[in-house]
């Protein structure tokens, strides 16, 4: 076959453009070159990072468990606790394992309804912030490297942990599905670590915890196969009834608007005075007053509640009544 008898470069672009809408150059930035014969070669590891991106309801669920699991952090390590997320990606197992140092603190749960096994796991680093926050101390994390196991007491404190976590990821999941936790099994040497197939896909979450600058970082994955019986609902825009309520939101909207510091007055009486009056009074001068029968309290300035005039504990007071609506009007 001769030169002449070889399509050129347009030809080609005409071509492809005709049975597959785009020319050579496109094609080459995919990685494919279309004089190639025979298969190209695919990247069996490109679903693993597109496919957490595929599932915007877990997504959704892990955006939703931050501020709950902070709160509790604050409550009960210290106030200074802030959770964000680090990266969401998809991986195999066997990858997992090789990013982990020793000891890890490695915990594998049932989440019912559904099957097989997911993964919560604390470093290292996070482990020594969090006891070191429960009993109060400030010190900076120490070297851990040739650190093989944990104390009873830096285990204590993530079972504790773990419990807070559980309680705020059942809510998380509450809008799509009622979950319950149930700790199968726990081990600090990703060499040990065998619960979970290695080729099986991870949907991995990082969190960085944060104390003040010092924290580390807590994981949960959960197995591609656990998903499945929900994977409809996870890969779509699903949030439950439009008449649900997020609970946990509605909580702490709640609590921070009852928290609210408002100021509030009233009136106790009143008095006109000539201008030459009030110029000429000097310290010691009185200003009778005309004391109303009722008194209005205002919230903010703005009228909200309407009582009668008295004393309560040797004090000038107002009994509530009732309340004075948006128009004026007062009920009981």
């Amino acid at each position: 076959m001769t030169s002449s008898n070889l399509l050129s470069r347009e030809e080609l672009d005409a071509l492809l453009r005709a049975f597959t809408g785009v020319d050579t150059d496109e094609w080459e930035e995919r990685g494919v070159n279309p004089k190639d014969k025979g298969p190209g070669h695919y990247g069996f590891t490109r679903q693993e990072r597109t496919l957490y991106s595929q599932l915007p309801m877990l997504e959704l669920i892990h955006h939703r468990f931050v501020p709950g699991f902070a709160k509790h952090l604050q409550q009960e390590f210290h106030p200074s606790a802030r959770v964000s997320i680090e990266a969401m990606k998809s991986l195999k197992f066997r990858d997992f394992l090789k990013t982990c140092n020793l000891p890890t603190s490695f915990h594998f749960v049932r989440m019912l309804p559904l099957q097989g096994q997911i993964l919560v796991s604390f470093d290292a680093s996070l482990v020594f912030v969090l006891v070191d926050n429960f009993f109060g101390s400030r010190a900076p994390v120490p070297a851990l490297a040739g650190k093989q196991e944990f104390t009873l007491t830096e285990l204590r404190v993530i079972g504790k942990t773990l419990s807070m976590l559980f309680e705020d990821l059942k809510d998380s999941w509450l809008s799509l599905l009622e979950v319950q936790f149930r700790p199968l099994s726990t081990e600090t040497n990703p060499d040990f670590v065998n619960q979970i197939d290695p080729d099986e896909t991870l949907l991995l979450t990082t969190f960085d915890i944060d104390f003040d600058r010092r924290g580390g970082q807590l994981q949960i994955g959960i197995p591609l196969s656990t998903l499945e019986p929900v994977m409809n609902r996870l890969n779509s825009n699903f949030q439950g009834s439009p008449h649900a309520r997020d609970q946990e939101w509605s909580q702490q909207f709640q609590g921070r608007i009852q928290s609210v510091q408002v100021e509030i007055g009233g009136t106790l009486g009143s008095a006109s005075v000539p201008l030459r009056d009030l110029l000429d009074m000097k310290p010691g001068d009185f200003i009778p007053l005309n004391m109303p029968e009722q008194a209005v309290l205002d919230v903010e300035g703005v009228p909200l509640l309407w009582g009668e005039l008295g004393i309560h504990n040797g004090k000038n007071a107002i009994k509530i009544r009732g309340t004075i609506d948006h128009t004026g009007i007062r009920s009981k």
